[in-house]
């Protein structure tokens, strides 16, 4: 009721949105009574793996990282700071070059900003991986009631096994979906032997490369349940009566020596 109240106040009559944040951020530490905590690691390894799978301009992950240290020294509390502050700890001249790359943060949903009055500073909320859940690669995921440590540690064999290296990031994300949405029915062990089948197939029917299906998409579209271990027939090649037919060797250049009457 509180926060409805403050939010009908912002709508009525001119507050300073940084005030509303403010009183948000308490509402949500009363409601939790307890000092907020985030583990500085956890947060910046997992953004490096969101970047695998996502675009973000150098100057923004500066920014990020940059946002990331002075929210950890304020408690992991909003950022109070003007625009001049900022671009000093950047050490970048253009004001537009800091609203363009924090506008980038914003879209991409890793911070909320809300700007100051005339002469007041703005404010910036990081928005940590642990409450946007992200996929980590080590991560505890419970399913009916049990609790399965996920430990993702074989994609490099799976690569070198896959017949076709291409769009590995895109690759990786699928391959850590499969896994950790599917434990303890979809295993590490099994996708790197499909994989090996899957080649072995390939060079068997002497498959082209242009048509071995990307390694993202044998994951996504779940070929590679074909190529289980328990699924997965080698290929038979079927004999052709032209190639079993008897061969000779000729002496081309005495056939046309002999064509051309020349002894």
């Amino acid at each position: 009721k509180q926060h409805n109240l403050s939010t009908f106040f912002v709508q009525s009559i001119d507050i300073d949105p940084i005030l509303l944040i403010r009183q948000q951020k308490k509402e949500k530490d009363e409601e939790a009574g307890e000092k907020m905590e985030v583990n500085f690691l956890q947060e910046v390894t997992a953004f490096e793996i969101w970047l695998e799978t996502h675009e973000l301009s150098i100057s923004a992950q500066l920014l990020w990282h940059k946002l990331m240290h002075l929210s950890s020294q304020n408690e992991w509390k909003e950022i109070i700071i003007n625009n001049v502050s900022l671009m000093k700890t950047m050490q970048m001249g253009r004001e537009a070059t800091l609203i363009k790359i924090k506008e980038e943060l914003v879209q991409a949903g890793l911070i909320e900003f809300a700007k100051g009055k005339k002469g007041s500073p703005n404010c910036y909320r990081m928005i940590f991986f642990e409450d946007k859940d992200i996929c980590k690669k080590e991560i505890v995921k419970q399913k009916k009631n049990i609790i399965y440590p996920v430990l993702i540690n074989r994609f490099e064999e799976f690569w070198m096994a896959y017949p076709k290296k291409s769009r590995r990031n895109l690759t990786e994300k699928a391959y850590m979906d499969l896994i950790l949405n599917n434990v303890g029915e979809v295993s590490e062990e099994k996708l790197v032997a499909a994989a090996r089948n899957y080649k072995k197939e390939c060079e068997i029917l002497k498959v082209e490369e242009n048509f071995i299906k990307m390694p993202c998409n044998w994951l996504n579209d779940l070929t590679w349940v074909d190529y289980l271990p328990e699924n997965y027939k080698e290929p038979i090649l079927k004999s052709n009566g032209f190639n079993n037919f008897p061969q000779r060797s000729f002496d081309f250049n005495q056939l046309e020596r002999e064509l051309l009457g020349i002894n």
